[in-house]
């Protein structure tokens, strides 16, 4: 009977968790938001984590991050591992007790990343970085052990749970079925729809095909307002990306 509270509580102690850890490593680097977008859009060029090109989106993105409004998504999960990490523990495959690393996994893990997708964002950065996977997080995961992750405190007792930002019913398709969709319907290339978004064609690409999965929130909303898409469709409520005041003809109008 309490489900639905224990999850909107949950889900209120996850954004604001991740609001006060990401704040908390940007000013240990005394960084502002928007040189962090610089240092993700770097990292973006390394890694194979395609992000919009326009840095004022990505401060955006910091920003929502920052005020409890969104979480972030895989893509920008490696990023940040690229980004916070010290060269030493990529190359070793050890995280350094204590490190803003070992604070960001903290962090991820109360938003609701898991053992294995923690392992799988170290893997990516790894590789992203160094050529290799220095964690070993498949052969770790076959012998039944854990990357070799320094546990900060909070892991268990927060309680890993995704934020529910998805509508309430109904079956929600593939972004890449959405977005082709909508090329087909308006005879758009992919080249087209990625300028539309502000996004790399060769990331549009991967959505399509289903080899690369979008869960960025905040990606999700700027897709449904630019392209008029019903935020069902895309696994949103009308409130996320509309705003909680807005009439019934504004959403209407938005979608013509």
């Amino acid at each position: 009977m309490h489900a639905p509270a224990d999850r909107a509580a949950a889900a209120a102690r996850a954004r604001r968790g991740w609001r006060q850890a990401i704040r908390r490593l940007r000013k240990l680097r005394r960084w502002s938001q928007d040189r962090l977008a610089l240092e993700l859009q770097a990292a973006s060029r390394t890694a194979d984590c395609p992000i919009p090109q326009q840095r004022a989106h990505v401060r955006r993105t910091i920003q929502h991050w920052e005020a409890g409004d969104t979480l972030p998504g895989e893509d920008y999960a490696v990023l940040l591992v690229v980004v916070f990490a010290r060269p030493g523990e990529l190359k070793r495959g050890a995280v350094l007790a204590g490190s803003e690393l070992a604070r960001l996994l903290d962090a991820l893990a109360v938003v609701g990343y898991g053992p294995e997708q923690r392992g799988l964002v170290l893997s990516l950065a790894a590789l992203a970085v160094t050529g290799r996977d220095t964690f070993e997080v498949g052969s770790l995961a076959r012998a039944g052990g854990q990357p070799a992750v320094a546990a900060g405190p909070g892991w268990e007792e927060a309680g890993a749970v995704p934020l529910p930002a998805v509508a309430a019913s109904g079956v929600v398709p593939p972004v890449g079925v959405v977005l082709r969709d909508y090329r087909a319907a308006r005879g758009l290339t992919q080249g087209a729809l990625a300028e539309l978004l502000d996004l790399d064609r060769t990331y549009v690409c991967r959505v399509e095909a289903g080899t690369r999965q979008l869960r960025d929130i905040g990606l999700l909303v700027q897709i449904a307002r630019r392209l008029g898409v019903a935020p069902d469709r895309l696994g949103l409520s009308d409130a996320l990306v509309f705003g909680e005041t807005a009439s019934a003809g504004q959403i209407a109008a938005s979608r013509s």
